[in-house]
């Protein structure tokens, strides 16, 4: 992945005036792709519900790169991967 989502500390680094770094949802941790993606609480959460619905169990990995390849993998091994729900 490129890093290229307008994460707050995305921004700050492009010299794009922003009041805080720090993550909107948890004001824990500077929002970084990574963090708000996988690692903040608030989002975490939202990811353990989609989980939920889709009636899987997972353990969320903390990168993009690794969140999908998990899905990649998962869509190549069942018909009704999380991929190929989303896509259709």
């Amino acid at each position: 992945m490129h890093n290229s989502l307008p994460s707050r500390m995305n921004l700050d680094r492009r010299g794009v005036t922003i009041p805080s770094t720090l993550c909107p949802l948890c004001l824990l941790e500077e929002e970084t792709t990574n963090y708000l993606l996988f690692m903040c609480s608030k989002s975490y959460s939202i990811w353990q519900e989609c989980y939920e619905w889709l009636g899987d169990i997972t353990i969320l990995p903390h990168t993009v790169e690794l969140h999908f390849s998990q899905h990649w993998e998962v869509a190549g091994n069942r018909k009704s991967g999380l991929i190929t729900m989303i896509l259709g």
